[in-house]
């Protein structure tokens, strides 16, 4: 949460997880301790569709998400933050 709260700005910081770290995430967010932060829903569903700006997930659901994410900050061995990536709109006229 640290690490987040110190990476968003002005605007809201959406965030999704691996269903098994949402408790805790949900816990600070339902008590308002970090007005900045929406949590998508519980889901056990690894989403790499989702509008979410960053992902908490455990290593192994990284290839999952690996199209649409990159690493933002490795916690631990299996433990991840990722930053959703962005998009190129620029047109390539050659």
């Amino acid at each position: 949460m640290d690490y987040l709260e110190k990476k968003h700005d002005d605007t809201t910081t959406i965030l999704k997880t691996s269903w098994f770290f949402h408790p805790p995430f949900h816990f600070y967010a339902a008590t308002g301790k970090t007005p900045w932060l929406e949590l998508k829903p519980y889901d056990k569903k690894i989403d790499p569709e989702t509008n979410a700006e960053y992902y908490y997930v455990f290593s192994n659901e990284f290839d999952t998400l690996a199209s649409k994410f990159e690493l933002e900050k490795k916690f631990s061995d299996d433990r991840l933050l990722l930053k959703k990536k962005e998009i190129d709109d620029r047109i390539d006229l050659y």
